[in-house]
């Protein structure tokens, strides 16, 4: 299996669908998880909303998303 290319992972809220405010391409698994830690510490810790949980997607070869992790 080839790796992706760079820029081929995104941010997803629990509801799947692209994060609100984190909606945008990171060039590894890495960069997306810590623009994911860094935005959640500077939320509230009471969020009731579908974003309080951040998943990761990634994109496969033919182009659909793959979500990878939830946390």
């Amino acid at each position: 299996m080839a790796m992706p290319e760079a820029n081929k992972f995104r941010l997803v809220g629990m509801d799947g669908l692209p994060h609100p405010v984190l909606d945008m391409p990171y060039e590894s698994i890495d960069a997306a998880r810590l623009a994911a830690k860094q935005w959640t510490s500077t939320q509230k810790k009471d969020l009731s909303g579908n974003y309080s949980s951040i998943g990761i997607e990634i994109m496969t070869e033919n182009g659909c998303w793959r979500t990878i992790q939830y946390s």
